[in-house]
């Protein structure tokens, strides 16, 4: 897992950003690796990740910040019936990995949840570097 820094010079002193953690298919973002992740999984599983997605006062797009491991939960439409433990092995420990990466990277839990079991929210302060 790899946490992303940000960009230099871009923001104001004492802006604040914000991130969301997100579960992720994999293979989501290309066809390609879609359809192997498809195929390569049985019974109708599909492989997953949470990722950290980063948005800030000025932030007109979101970005990735980091992403956990992956897991693998049978597919269901996650809107209707979000994975849960039982199903998806490794998932708990996955988040829990990704949320101990943050908080060592400087993010601060934040009050407030977002709609599913694992959208916790997190600050942090930026400063303008050179």
């Amino acid at each position: 897992m790899t946490i992303q820094s940000e960009p230099r010079g871009m923001y104001r002193p004492g802006a604040t950003r914000t991130l969301e953690i997100e579960l992720e298919e994999v293979g989501s973002r290309s066809w390609l690796l879609s359809l192997f992740t498809t195929i390569g999984s049985p019974y109708g599983t599909g492989l997953y990740r949470f990722v950290a997605v980063s948005r800030g006062e000025d932030d007109d797009r979101p970005t990735r910040i980091a992403a956990s491991g992956t897991f693998s939960a049978t597919r269901t439409p996650v809107d209707r019936v979000p994975p849960r433990e039982k199903w998806a092995v490794g998932m708990t420990r996955e988040l829990t990995a990704l949320r101990d990466e943050l908080a060592a990277e400087g993010w601060s839990p934040v009050a407030g949840q977002g709609d599913y079991p694992w959208a916790y929210r997190y600050a942090r302060s930026r400063t303008l570097s050179p």
